[in-house]
């Protein structure tokens, strides 16, 4: 990997628990001990990857506030030149989007808090797809340049800024519009998983969402061709799935890879 070309890793399970978080975070540190620039962006609104890594700055500093996270982010100076979260990016009405602020969390990993508000940009996506689409343009006339890929773009452009070899997307656990854009323009997608029934049923139901956001994103591809924000040329690869295996005896945790960078065959192995 380069600064020129950061790569992207999507880090996607429909269930929580099976440790999407813990493996974005130990493979984001690895990365920076290898010397690679790597950024992490939080996209849960829980917000628990925030909490990992600056967990000790938040209990010294904001111990006594109601909402510690939000304390610890007021805190922090963003200025004008940078945007608070990814929320932030994409809400923002600017035709050039600006970087978000990313914290260092140590030498070559940054990190880009997640907000309370991301679930609200599942709506807004939708709200601006219906108005890109060919049925309301035929209607309406001209309609001005969709933005829905702009989540790709304001992440490429915070990873630009601070010459980023590889970004790291912890996403929240459900099938939601603003997954469905993080995961098909990123590079490669990992799942987390654990050897349950229920997990095993939510395997299913996943591979189904990303084959629909497959179509789906394949049209926009084409009534957005014109917008300031296009969709990347590139689909996700599939580097592989993590089957956590809990021990109750002895709480050591194994950890197994599956087959990776292929192109997604969608289908359940």
């Amino acid at each position: 990997a380069n600064s020129s070309s950061p790569k992207i890793i999507a880090f996607y399970a429909e269930k929580g628990g099976v440790g999407k978080t813990t493996l974005c975070t130990t493979i984001g540190y690895t990365l920076a001990a290898f010397g690679y620039r790597t950024l992490i962006y939080d996209c849960d609104a829980q917000r628990s990857l925030t909490s990992w890594i600056f967990g000790n700055n938040i209990e010294l500093n904001h111990s006594k506030s109601p909402n510690r996270i939000d304390a610890f982010s007021e805190g922090i100076n963003y200025g004008t030149d940078y945007h608070k979260t990814l929320y932030e990016q994409v809400i923002c009405n600017e035709s050039q989007v600006k970087p978000a602020k990313a914290l260092r969390a140590r030498e070559n990993l940054y990190v880009v808090m997640g907000s309370r508000n991301i679930p609200k940009l599942d709506k807004i996506i939708v709200n601006l797809e219906a108005l890109s689409s060919s049925a309301f343009s035929a209607i309406a006339g001209n309609i001005p340049n969709s933005k829905t890929a702009k989540p790709y773009h304001s992440i490429m452009r915070t990873a630009e800024h601070y010459k980023i070899d590889f970004v790291l997307l912890d996403l929240n656990p459900y099938p939601g519009i603003l997954n469905r854009c993080l995961i098909m323009s990123s590079h490669y997608i990992i799942v987390p998983t654990f050897p349950d029934t229920f997990s095993r049923e939510t395997l299913h139901t996943m591979i189904e969402s990303l084959q629909e956001w497959r179509n789906e994103i394949n049209q926009l591809k084409e009534s957005t061709n014109r917008s300031d924000f296009k969709w990347p040329p590139h689909s996700p690869k599939f580097l592989g799935y993590i089957l956590s295996m809990f021990s109750q005896n002895n709480k050591r945790v194994r950890q197994e890879t599956g087959n990776g960078n292929q192109d997604i065959n969608w289908s359940a192995k």
